[in-house]
């Protein structure tokens, strides 16, 4: 088995490598779609932990029984899981709004 990189710093370079004759600005774009990559997983982690969230405040509601404290606390989680989606769909909108701007 041949050895590979080792530290993070040797397989980021590896992972932004530039073809030959390419120009620097191949490590920049290298990298950036390496950053994207990442932060789509968390995006998708974001939106599973959203999911999961306005389910369990679902779940609140239905084993309230009529107790109004556990009722609030079933609305409080459920604006905090609503609240956690619209900065979500803003996260995602915001990029795209701002590249157009920038003319990127």
């Amino acid at each position: 088995m041949a050895a590979g990189p080792s530290t993070i710093e040797e397989q980021i370079k590896e992972i932004t490598k530039c073809p030959p004759g390419a120009s620097a600005p191949c490590d920049i774009d290298n990298t950036i779609l390496f950053l994207n990559g990442i932060l789509r997983y968390f995006a998708m982690a974001f939106w599973i932990a959203a999911t999961f969230f306005v389910v369990y405040a679902g779940y609140l509601y239905l084993m309230s029984g009529g107790n109004e404290e556990k009722v609030k606390n079933a609305n409080k989680q459920l604006i905090y899981a609503v609240i956690a989606i619209g900065v979500g769909i803003l996260s995602i909108t915001i990029i795209p709004l701002v590249n157009s701007l920038l003319g990127v």
